[in-house]
């Protein structure tokens, strides 16, 4: 499309009175400062007009606005709105869009500043006039909003036909980077924002970003290299923390202490991020020799941040190392009762107790211990000399039985029952469709934003699906729309969907898996928070409510998960774990979910995608679900991690309960157990510290 530019006509007091007016309404109450009265006497050319803009500008000085070209008009006001503090700014902007509203740099100030106090709408919209008028001058910003809303494919189609024309643009290989970070291409995410940075070596946060994939693609050495550009111009806390990560990596603890030092002073103790300083930078003093100052730098944090265990396991560790029986003892016992099936807790705890000659409630320390973290071998003969040391001389390492496959025992889904479920679903579908009866979710209000945006991917099992609709139909509170994603099912799903009231509906022709069908419903959504539910999932009353209150009452909280309660009165999990071999542990599987120890809010490693609720800007910045996880499975895991190392938590809400056919969707009982054997080795390279709780911080 050829720019076009702005209309070139003069203006008429009567074209420009309502801007003036606005400026005017804009400015009324506003404390101005003695450069705002300059940058605005230099506007107007009048020495007294900062005096007298309330509530309208001289005439004499209108007169001679009015007798410029638009273009012109809009020009000026878009230079001094740089220069002016951000609400004399937005107000000035505001004025040269009304003045000139074809003019594609007014535009882009104003968008600009509607994305620097989160009105991403407004700022799309104003890209995408600018944009249309000029859209050699606006596809960067452009494709960067779309990008931010979550819309890939458009982003993508901006940006490539952008740089067609413009090769030698380096925003344009910025967000294209960013773009296929969050499409999971992080080989294509490096070369272009490699590219950005050597177009234009002042793009310092594209170096960060690029540090960190490089990072993750194992290319160390040039990793530390952009992260210390980014860090050499300026010295913020989010670049000291990867420098001081990077140091750490490498075993120097000095510079590693030093920058995490550095950080503690950028981000305030009450900071999410602070637990990940506090955390390595205690890990750095440690390994320096300096115990002390170690567990001096933990108990402050632990002040703000009392229930961290990964800050009590760490103290305890650090006690133990010196001799500190006591301390360690308390610190450890903190731990496990924060996150109760902790493996390494209850072995280093019993590691502690069996130091201080006290042997009662070391077997069972280790018994509990190796349930969770079988693979510990240490732990497997010091259990069997405990064992000798109880009066059982013949007891060694073979007494202890033997490790679960981390797979087969840990992620099999509990396959009871199934099809007597879905044989009873069938038959309710069956008697639903013949009642002529239609299937009414909620609708949310077209001109809000709703909470939530419920997505679903559906493939056949039609009698499920229909029971898991009813059951989200029902729930109260938040609102919410509904997204569904049709895999191409081949039973009756079409027939129910032809009967479903107030969804979006997006139909694929054939089964693109779990992963990818929920990326694409993920697009589409309009809520503050986005909710990924199993569409064998039976959302129990009040469960999304509970789920919004406990999201939107902590900001530090980037995910939630519910209590998940299988078909036969079990509990599934009351949030996850993963444990050094990749091995996903549920909290209390197996257990009576309305145990004590499950009634808690928790942190966790991460929540099944069976009922995930998600901040919907984290999604978009993570880039959603990552590709190289499809069809199914640790997915969720992932998503979870990259929460984590985000600076967010993610949490356990035990009201939000939810009945669950595991494996319900599944097409055989054996594809699930395929799926996790090949994704957990995939998980592992991804995530090759992953070592339970402890790594999420």
């Amino acid at each position: 499309m050829k720019a076009t530019g702005p209309a070139m006509k003069d203006l008429t007091e009567q074209d420009l009175a309502p801007a003036w007016q606005g400026l005017g309404v804009a400015l009324a109450g506003l404390v101005l400062t003695e450069t705002d009265r300059h940058l605005l006497r230099v506007l107007v050319d009048g020495p007294q007009a900062g005096d007298s803009l309330l509530p309208s500008l001289p005439s004499y000085a209108l007169r001679k606005v009015l007798a410029a070209r638009p273009t012109e008009v809009a020009a000026r006001l878009s230079f001094w709105a740089n220069h002016a503090n951000p609400a004399v700014g937005d107000a000035l902007l505001t004025v040269a869009v009304a003045v000139a509203p074809d003019d594609p740099e007014a535009r882009l100030g104003l968008a600009w500043r509607c994305f620097d106090r989160g009105a991403l709408p407004d700022a799309l919209r104003h890209a995408a006039h600018a944009y249309q008028i000029a859209p050699k001058v606006a596809a960067a910003a452009y494709g960067f909003f779309l990008l931010e809303t979550g819309d890939l494919p458009g982003a993508d189609a901006v940006l490539q036909a952008a740089l067609a024309v413009a090769p030698d643009h380096p925003p344009l290989h910025w967000y294209r980077g960013l773009l296929l970070q969050r499409q999971g291409d992080l080989s294509g995410t490096a070369v272009a924002l490699r590219a950005a940075c050597a177009l234009d070596p002042s793009l310092h946060d594209a170096a960060f970003t690029l540090a960190w994939v490089l990072h993750d693609l194992g290319e160390q050495a040039e990793a530390e290299v952009w992260c210390g550009r980014a860090l050499d111009a300026e010295a913020t806390g989010d670049r000291q923390m990867q420098a001081a990560w990077f140091a750490l990596r490498r075993r120097d603890y000095a510079t590693a202490e030093a920058q995490y030092r550095a950080a503690a002073e950028s981000i305030p103790l009450a900071d999410p991020r602070s637990l990940l300083i506090y955390r390595h930078w205690a890990e750095a003093l440690q390994c320096l020799g300096r115990g002390e100052e170690a567990r001096s730098c933990l108990t402050n944090a632990l002040h703000a941040h009392p229930a961290a265990a990964p800050l009590w396991y760490r103290l305890g560790c650090i006690a133990q190392e010196a001799g500190d029986w006591q301390a360690a003892d308390y610190a450890l016992g903190q731990a496990h009762h924060f996150v109760p099936t902790w493996g390494d807790a209850f072995i280093r705890r019993a590691q502690v107790l069996h130091g201080r000659g006290m042997a009662d409630g070391v077997v069972w320390l280790l018994e509990q211990g190796l349930f969770l973290a079988p693979e510990t071998v240490g732990a497997r003969a010091l259990l069997a000399a405990a064992y000798r040391e109880q009066g059982k001389t013949n007891a060694d390492t073979t007494d202890i039985p033997e490790a679960f496959s981390p797979v087969q025992d840990s992620l099999k889904p509990d396959l009871r029952g199934k099809d007597q479920r879905r044989a009873e679903a069938a038959k309710a579908f069956v008697a639903w469709l013949q009642s002529g009866l239609p299937l009414r979710l909620p609708v949310a209000d077209p001109t809000k934003t709703p909470d939530i945006s419920v997505v679903i991917v559906l493939f056949n099992q039609v009698g499920l699906t229909l029971e898991t609709l009813t059951a989200l139909s029902a729930q109260t509170g938040p609102s919410f729309e509904t997204i569904l994603v049709d895999n191409g099912s081949i039973d009756a799903t079409p027939d129910l969907l032809a009967r479903v009231q107030g969804a979006k509906i997006l139909r694929n022709a054939d089964n693109r898996g779990f992963l990818l069908a929920a990326n694409q419903g993920a697009v589409r959504a309009r809520g503050r928070h986005i909710l990924f539910l199993n569409s064998d999932a039976f959302v129990q009353p009040d469960a999304l409510a509970a789920a919004l209150a406990r999201i939107d009452g902590d900001g530090s909280i980037g995910a939630v998960g519910g209590k998940i309660i299988l078909t036969d009165g079990r509990l599934q999990e009351a949030g996850n774990w993963v444990d050094r071999n990749g091995a996903a542990q549920g909290y209390g599987r197996g257990d009576d979910p309305d145990a004590p120890a499950y009634g808690f809010v928790r942190e966790v490693d991460y929540c099944s995608g069976a009922f995930l609720l998600v901040r919907q800007p984290l999604w978009a910045m993570l880039g959603g679900f990552d590709p190289i996880f499809a069809p199914a499975y640790y997915e969720d895991t992932d998503l979870c991690l990259r929460v984590w190392r985000a600076g967010f938590r993610v949490v356990y809400e035990p009201s939000a309960r939810v009945i669950h056919v595991e494996g319900g969707s599944a097409a055989t009982e054996a594809e699930p157990i395929r799926l996790m054997e090949k994704n957990r080795s995939l998980f592992i390279d991804r995530h090759p510290d992953a070592r339970g709780p402890d790594a999420s911080l």
